[in-house]
């Protein structure tokens, strides 16, 4: 089953890597690379993607907008910066209601984790 993509990072570091390794990944694809977290929510409720990557830090990120994105049938996946750094932010992300989080140095698990049949977020 292919899993359709909303790609939100503002701008981080690894957007550009993440967005070349799931046009890479057979049965995934990228629909559209958001701007900013009103632009995800808006695309998500389209009802044409089944997942979302997003920044951590992705300004507005909150409960309210998981749940918005879940609404709408679209599992989240954050990414957070590597090591220690990434600590504040994958708490930030756990607190806003999502259970995948993806390493910035991990990314080759992106796929993984948007495609897994873990849990729901």
């Amino acid at each position: 089953m292919t899993c359709v993509v909303l790609l939100a990072a503002a701008g981080a570091g690894w957007e550009p890597a993440a967005l070349s390794l799931l046009e890479r990944t057979a049965d995934v694809v990228v629909l559209k690379r958001c701007v900013d977290l009103d632009d995800l929510l808006a695309a998500a409720a389209s009802g044409q993607a089944d997942c979302a990557v997003l920044a951590a830090d992705l300004p507005g990120l909150d409960a309210t907008s998981v749940d918005q994105l879940r609404r709408h049938g679209v599992r989240a996946v954050a990414v957070v910066p590597a090591g220690p750094a990434g600590d504040p932010a994958g708490a930030r992300a756990s607190r806003a209601g999502l259970s995948r989080i993806v390493a910035e140095d991990a990314l080759g698990r992106l796929p993984d984790a948007l495609t897994s049949a873990e849990q729901p977020d």
